[in-house]
């Protein structure tokens, strides 16, 4: 896999954890790993927040044919009395 060198700066509690968990030579597969999952995690949060809004699209939709349908099947049943 093709890397890239990054220099970044971090808040010194977040450095000291990143050698905590990561040690001296694994903070930047530590690192790695930790984007993949929170961005795995973003992605998901974001297409279950588009198939929310989709879904709501979608049942006010059926909700006004239903209204139309309810019209159109008691036309003329008030004349059968």
């Amino acid at each position: 896999m093709r890397t890239i060198r990054m220099n970044v700066t971090l808040p010194k509690d977040v450095a000291e954890t990143l050698k905590e968990l990561g040690g001296p030579r694994g903070q930047s597969s530590f690192i790695a790993e930790s984007i993949r999952f929170y961005a795995k995690k973003l992605r998901r949060h974001q297409m279950q927040s588009e198939l929310k809004a989709q879904y709501l699209e979608a049942s006010g939709e059926d909700l006004d044919l239903v209204k139309d349908f309810e019209v159109t099947t008691a036309d003329g049943l008030e004349d059968q009395e």
